[in-house]
């Protein structure tokens, strides 16, 4: 539930800041270091209940890697097309959320 919680108002964010005008490279920047300390905080808290364990350094590691594949799985739906920055934004924050819950899952709160 925090998962789908945190992909959620990642993608509001996300939405917003497409809605004022902001490209969506920055865009996905801002929501994902919103949702970032959100979700560390939460999975710590109620899903991993791991907080002695708990790599706060590999989370900021791993959350790069996830921004350069969101920004990356982005520019190729682009490059073959898709020119809706809505839908383009949320199939990326789906597609990288499922990285997102493993590598916390098997990494940062293992």
């Amino acid at each position: 539930m925090v998962g789908a919680t945190n992909t959620l108002l990642a993608y509001l964010l996300f939405a917003l800041f497409i809605f004022v005008g902001i490209h969506y490279t920055v865009a996905t920047l801002l929501a994902g270091i919103i949702t970032m300390v959100l979700g560390f905080t939460l999975m710590s808290l109620f899903v991993f209940q791991n907080k002695t364990k708990a790599r706060p350094v590999y989370f900021v590691v791993f959350f790069a890697i996830q921004y350069f594949l969101n920004i990356a799985f982005q520019y190729f739906m682009y490059t073959v097309g898709m020119s809706n920055e809505y839908l383009v934004g949320g199939i990326a924050i789906v597609v990288v959320a499922v990285y997102s819950f493993l590598v916390n899952k098997n990494v940062v709160f293992r």
